[in-house]
């Protein structure tokens, strides 16, 4: 019951509240309405690395570019500040529902686990040599141990690949 409420759940458009005015978002259409006119916009990358522009009802259009915090832009020669919202206020408004930009990953740590976890998966038997076999004379592993090292393996795969995607 549970999955099927899950599809059946309605995904609302973000409103984000600036000086008392509630801006309704919707991303699939590239609109934005303050109740009383709604602004056409394009926005993409991130929220600290993006390109934003908005087209107002009258035609004019208002732009902005901004890399780590610094940014630049500008309005049509037909743009009007006082007949509609501020290119700013809109940028901003834009801007809090932005993906954040993502952490930097670590590589080194990311190939590790899918090294050793491939490495424990397909070579189960020479993974608890390294581990084990080498502190005794003629040692067999256990089907356990082999077990234990592809359930090993695996973990440290899925682990690996989650933190690529993710």
């Amino acid at each position: 019951m549970l999955f099927l409420l899950l599809f059946t759940a309605c995904s609302e458009q973000p409103a984000v509240q600036r000086d008392g005015i509630s801006y309704v978002i919707d991303e699939d259409a590239g609109t934005i309405s303050d109740g009383t006119h709604t602004y056409l916009y394009t926005f993409s990358g991130t929220a600290t690395d993006c390109t934003f522009e908005v087209r107002y009802p009258d035609g004019s259009s208002y732009w902005w570019q901004q890399r780590d915090h610094n940014g630049f832009g500008g309005w049509s020669d037909d743009y009007h500040a006082n007949r509609y919202v501020d290119g700013n206020i809109l940028f901003e408004v834009v801007q809090e529902t932005a993906p954040q930009k993502r952490a930097p990953r670590n590589w080194i740590v990311i190939v590790l686990f899918l090294a050793l976890g491939g490495f424990h998966l397909f070579k189960p038997f020479q993974a608890w040599q390294l581990g084990w076999g080498w502190r005794f004379k003629n040692a067999e592993p256990s089907d356990a141990a082999i077990t234990w090292n592809r359930v090993l393996g695996l973990l440290m795969l899925l682990l690996g690949l989650w933190l690529l995607l993710f």
